[in-house]
């Protein structure tokens, strides 16, 4: 997806998502804000980490110490939503933003889509989501993580990566609903992201040079060698700007403390096919070599000789089956129509 909203310096959690379960009739907007919450979830999100470590957040359903919603309260609406951040200010959030239909869509596909807007004067992107991904919501059960709905996973992601210094999208705010987190079925909950628009000249799908295949293989390398895998690591995905590359659409991201390395392989395998045609091999293999000079002592000094053969075949042979595999539906932003395979062959 292009066009997608954010800042590219280090940055901290905000203050604003201090109370990340808070329902939204419970309180006033500025104390869901964070504005002297001393909740542990303020606390851990001011320390930069959740649930006791840098990058999640496990967090129950409902907020502690908050009492169940009465059955006869009248803002029966008000009460399915849990909401986030500082887009979460004005009353009629998510509400606005919940059914409008915007002049055109970047994105839009079964489960999910995406569109520019301007909140309060500023250029932001909307991502809606009907539903997830159920492997990677049954997945999250299996680690024993809190049930979190896609919208919130991002944001999560977004805000974990930005407190480590990588230029990725800022998000302005979030919102859930109860079925969204509870069922992952896609159609089955609705779940709302707005980030800030980030200002860029292109993506790297669109060409690049020589430097830009090095701080490719760089930030990717740096990802990996802090634990991240992005799951969705095509070149279109890098915005290119004027202060360097900025990483968008991190829904899928997934943070571990080793690093499969068949995720590695398949995040790498993801660059190689999405380079144009007309990319030489030296300069892909420039990408990797960047990329392994950022991996870690142990993992670099395994890939080498006969190993890094092996590894720039094993991503050779991945890249292939992923160019043989086309995806069940792509968004045509000219026509705003969604083209099945039979339309794109």
């Amino acid at each position: 997806m292009r066009g997608d909203g954010g800042g590219s310096g280090p940055a901290r959690p905000a203050a604003g998502w201090g109370e990340l379960g808070k329902r939204a009739e419970y309180s006033s907007f500025p104390s869901a804000l964070g504005q002297g919450g001393g909740c542990r979830f303020a606390r851990r999100a001011a320390a930069g980490g959740w649930n006791g470590g840098p990058d999640r957040l496990k967090s129950p359903l409902a907020t502690p110490g908050m009492p169940d919603a009465p059955r006869n309260r009248p803002h029966v609406r008000a009460r399915r939503w849990r909401v986030g951040g500082p887009a979460c200010a004005g009353r009629d959030f998510p509400d606005s933003l919940l059914d409008l239909v915007p002049p055109r869509f970047l994105r839009r596909v079964r489960g999910r889509e995406s569109f520019e807007h301007s909140l309060d004067g500023a250029r932001v992107i909307v991502k809606r989501f009907h539903g997830g991904e159920p492997r990677d919501w049954w997945s999250e059960r299996a680690r024993g993580l809190a049930l979190r709905s896609p919208a919130r996973v991002e944001a999560e992601n977004l805000l974990a990566l930005r407190a480590r210094g990588f230029a990725v999208p800022e998000p302005l705010g979030w919102a859930e609903d109860l079925a969204a987190r509870v069922n992952p079925w896609r159609g089955s909950g609705r779940s709302l992201l707005v980030q800030r628009y980030v200002e860029h000249e292109r993506t790297l799908a669109d060409g690049g040079s020589d430097a830009a295949a090095r701080a490719l293989g760089s930030f990717v390398g740096r990802l990996h060698a802090a634990g991240w895998c992005h799951r969705d690591l095509y070149l279109e995905h890098f915005l290119v700007t004027r202060d360097g590359l900025v990483l968008i659409d991190l829904g899928r991201a997934r943070r571990a403390l080793a690093l499969a390395r068949r995720w590695i392989v398949k995040d790498l395998a993801a660059l190689l096919m999405s380079c144009p045609t007309d990319v030489c091999r030296r300069r892909r293999l420039r990408v990797l070599a960047a990329w392994r000079r950022e991996q870690p002592e142990a993992r670099r000094l395994g890939l080498r000789g006969a190993a890094l053969a092996r590894f720039v075949a094993a991503i050779e042979r991945k890249a292939r089956r992923l160019r043989e595999h086309a995806p069940k539906q792509a968004f045509d932003r000219a026509s705003q129509r969604v083209l099945g395979p039979e339309s794109r062959a």
